[in-house]
């Protein structure tokens, strides 16, 4: 707990050399005790909001906090921007996002699946991950006829994969007359349907497909579009996804005269017209990938930016000219 005796015990019998702080997990208590015993803290790969409404009476909140900090490595510009307008004395640097490098460490070193299973057919995969019934209510009749007429083939990975979800999914499906198997039971991907019973695979699935939808997007917060997005795959996306930076930023990244990186669609429609056109694009789907994986790894690189700001820390006496941060950006 971020209390004054709390604190002070854990910095008594550990004694930090240097705080490390992610994107917004800020602690009053323990950064005014470290700023106080000076021990540097950084605050990375952070995102503010603008001060607006309520948030303007915390401006002086705001600057005592990120005054504590040593440095500060912001996402984006614009988080920069609306850090400096507390008027923290800090610095701020704009080195952005050490999630960037977990998803593709993560692509990288994949789990073992069941490959026989995702051999590529003559149809492309779309893979839903992270589904919700909500979700499912709005995808599976936008697919059904082109499932059935074996232009595509769905990979669908529900969020919580209980037996009354699968149960729940498999009937669905029977009621629109599509065959499925599940990854756990089968041995081809004979089906139009490949339902996802178990978890854990699904980072690693995505490298597998062609296009994604990400789920919670028809309920209320979608889940991460990074994944599918670091795999290469143009990702549909429903209304409720402005929680997701990525899905919103992706939005702006076209990658084909009619496609972007990311895709609002905002019912069964849509998505069944924006896959018409993807259909329309396979010949491309090669230079889309890359297109996608070239912006993605445009992001990379922040965690090597903090890795380095550690060692400057531990031996300033390498620090050839200039300020740390310069020589940060020199080195990485």
């Amino acid at each position: 707990f971020d209390t004054p005796s709390a604190v002070s015990s854990f910095l008594n019998k550990f004694k930090p050399k240097a705080l490390l702080v992610a994107r917004t997990d800020v602690w009053p208590e323990l950064l005014y005790q470290t700023h106080k015993r000076k021990i540097p803290a950084l605050l990375f790969s952070t995102t503010f909001k603008p001060l607006t409404g309520f948030r303007l009476l915390l401006k002086p909140y705001y600057k005592m906090l990120f005054d504590f900090f040593a440095d500060i490595y912001a996402v984006s510009a614009d988080d920069k921007f609306q850090i400096l307008q507390t008027h923290t004395k800090t610095s701020v640097h704009v080195f952005g996002d050490t999630r960037y490098d977990q998803v593709l460490f993560r692509k990288e070193h994949p789990k073992d699946l069941k490959l026989n299973l995702l051999e590529k057919g003559n149809s492309p995969i779309l893979i839903a991950g992270s589904t919700w019934p909500e979700d499912e209510k709005v995808l599976l009749p936008a697919v059904k006829d082109q499932l059935l007429d074996n232009k595509l083939r769905l990979i669908l990975a529900p969020h919580e994969p209980t037996p009354q979800r699968i149960s729940d999914i498999i009937n669905q499906l029977q009621s629109m007359n599509i065959k499925s198997d599940l990854y756990t039971k089968s041995d081809n991907f004979n089906s139009p349907v490949l339902i996802i019973d178990c978890v854990g695979i699904l980072a690693d699935l995505y490298t597998h497909g062609d296009i994604a939808f990400v789920g919670g997007s028809f309920k209320n917060k979608i889940h991460s579009v990074m994944e599918p997005l670091c795999a290469g795959l143009p990702t549909l996306v429903g209304p409720h996804h402005t929680n997701n930076r990525e899905a919103t930023q992706f939005q702006k990244i076209s990658i084909s005269d009619t496609l972007t990186a990311v895709t609002l669609v905002q019912n069964t429609g849509e998505i069944k017209n924006h896959l018409s056109q993807f259909l329309l694009s396979l010949h491309t789907l090669s230079n889309i990938k890359k297109l996608i994986q070239k912006e993605v790894h445009s992001r990379a690189l922040a965690t090597d930016k903090v890795i380095t700001w550690l060692k400057h820390i531990e031996h300033p006496e390498t620090i050839k000219r200039g300020s740390l941060n310069e020589q940060i950006s020199a080195d990485t």
